[in-house]
C-alpha cells in the first residue's frame, strides 16, 4: 500500500500548467460518503473540468438474483476525457455481499484507464482502485468492473449499496497536466460528481387492502284520499290497510379485484316489509 501511495503522491507533485477546455457539469450527482472532504477555501464550482464518477444501480428480480448471485458492478466516468491521471478511490460494498475475484484479480481494468498503471487492494468489505501514469491519459468510459455475490438468504425488497467512500488520507483525483485546476476538479468530484450504487432485489412493498361494504334499503308508502260527495248528507268513513309482508335479501359480489386478493367481497340489502294506509271519506 506505501508502494501505491508513493507513486500517487509522486505524480501529483509533478504536476504542471496546461490549458484545458470546460466540460459540462455532472447530473444527479452528489458527495462521497465517510471523511468530509476539507475545502479550504476551494470552490468546486470554479473548476474547468467537472467529472461524474458513478457505480452500477442494478435492479432484478428473486428469480434472477437465485439464479445469477454473482452481479457485476462498473465503476464509470464521464467528463474527464484525457483530463485525469492519478487516482485514489475507496469503494465500500454492503458488508452482506462477499467480493469474488475476476480473472484472479480483485478487479478488472477498463477501457477508460488502459494507458495508466493501475494497484489494487482490499481490507474488510472495502476495494481501494488506484491509478497512475506519466500523463493525463485517463478516458471516459468504464475504469474498473468487479463482482459481488449475493447472500443466500436473499429476499424481495433488499437493497445492498455499494459506495464511493472519500478516505481523507488517500483518496485523489488528479491532472498531471494542469496543476492550477487540479484541486478544484478533486474538490468537485468528492462533493458533487459521485453517483452511487446498489444491488436491489424488486418486490416485497405490495400492500394488500381489505373493505366490506353493507346497504341496507327501507321503503315506506302511505297514502290517503277523501272522497266528499255534494249531495248526500251520510258521512262514511274507510279505512284500508295493505300491508306487504314480502321481504328480499340481495347478495352483490364485487368483481373488481384490481387490489383485492381474498374472497370475494359482498353486501346485503335487506328490503323491510311496505305498509299502505288508505283513508276514504264519504259524505251524504
Amino acid at each position: 500500500m506505501n508502494k501505491i501511495l508513493k507513486k500517487v503522491t509522486a505524480i501529483a507533485a509533478a504536476l504542471s500548467v496546461s490549458c484545458i477546455s470546460p466540460v459540462t457539469s455532472a447530473y444527479g450527482a452528489g458527495s462521497a460518503t465517510g471523511d468530509k472532504y476539507e475545502l479550504n477555501g476551494i470552490d468546486p464550482e470554479k473548476s474547468t473540468v467537472k467529472p461524474t464518477l458513478s457505480l452500477s444501480q442494478i435492479e432484478i428480480s428473486l428469480e434472477e438474483a437465485k439464479k445469477s448471485p454473482v452481479q457485476s458492478i462498473e465503476m464509470s466516468i464521464k467528463g474527464a476525457s484525457r483530463q485525469y491521471v492519478a487516482t485514489g478511490i475507496h469503494v465500500r460494498y454492503d458488508d452482506r455481499l462477499k467480493l469474488e475475484l475476476r480473472d484472479e484479480e480483485l478487479a478488472e481494468k477498463g477501457p477508460a484507464i488502459r494507458r495508466l498503471g493501475t494497484e489494487l487492494s482490499e481490507e474488510d468489505n472495502t476495494i481501494f482502485l488506484v491509478t497512475a501514469g506519466s500523463g493525463d491519459y485517463g478516458l471516459d468510459g468504464v475504469m474498473w468492473t468487479f463482482d459481488l455475490r449475493l447472500p443466500d438468504n436473499v429476499k424481495e425488497g433488499d437493497l445492498f449499496p455499494v459506495n464511493i467512500e472519500y478516505d481523507i488520507e488517500n483518496d485523489l483525483f488528479a491532472s498531471i497536466g494542469n496543476k492550477a485546476n487540479s484541486k478544484y476538479m478533486e474538490a468537485w468530484v468528492f462533493t458533487k460528481g459521485i453517483e452511487q450504487g446498489y444491488i436491489k432485489i424488486k418486490g416485497g412493498d405490495e400492500q394488500t387492502t381489505t373493505s366490506t361494504t353493507a346497504t341496507e334499503t327501507t321503503t315506506t308508502t302511505t297514502s290517503t284520499t277523501t272522497v266528499k260527495p255534494t249531495e248526500t248528507t251520510k258521512k262514511t268513513t274507510t279505512i284500508t290497510t295493505t300491508e306487504t309482508t314480502s321481504a328480499s335479501t340481495t347478495e352483490v359480489t364485487t368483481t373488481d379485484r384490481s387490489y383485492w386478493t381474498g374472497p370475494s367481497l359482498t353486501s346485503t340489502t335487506t328490503v323491510k316489509p311496505t305498509t299502505e294506509t288508505t283513508k276514504k271519506t264519504t259524505s251524504t
